[in-house]
Formats: C-alpha cells, structure tokens, sequence
C-alpha cells in the first residue's frame, strides 16, 4: 500500500501496488482514526495485476480541508 501527494500539493492517492508476478486476491477492511472523508471506502475486495498499482481512494486535498465536518 502506498500514499502519494502529487507535485502541485493539490490531490492524494492512495493505492495498492502489485510488484509480484501473481494475481493476489485482497480482501480487506481497515480502520481510520481521526478524520474520514464521507465517500472513503470501507475497504478493498479485489485482484490486483502483476506490475500494476490500484487506486483505492484519490481526492483534492482542497475539498478535504474544506470540508463541512473536517475537524483538526
């Protein structure tokens, strides 16, 4: 799993990246402590690709920090 900010500051990624040469299946729940955008998913079920990356959540951090219930 990883976690990017792009270059200009403004969106966030987070992915999960398959650097094996099989096809694993992932089935996973986590949980946030703190502050949870309303459409964060709850987990992941799914395969993900050999030499390729999933994007489980990605959002401007603008409307993350704007956001009505965000709370520091």
């Amino acid at each position: 799993m990883g976690v990017s900010v792009g270059r200009n500051m403004v969106f966030l990624a987070i992915y999960l990246v398959n650097r094996n040469g099989e096809k694993p299946y992932e089935d996973f729940m986590w949980i946030v402590q703190g502050y949870t955008p309303r459409d964060f998913p709850e987990g992941f079920r799914g395969v993900v690709e050999p030499g390729f990356r999933v994007v489980i959540y990605g959002a401007y951090l603008q409307s993350i920090l704007n956001g009505t219930d965000f709370v520091l």
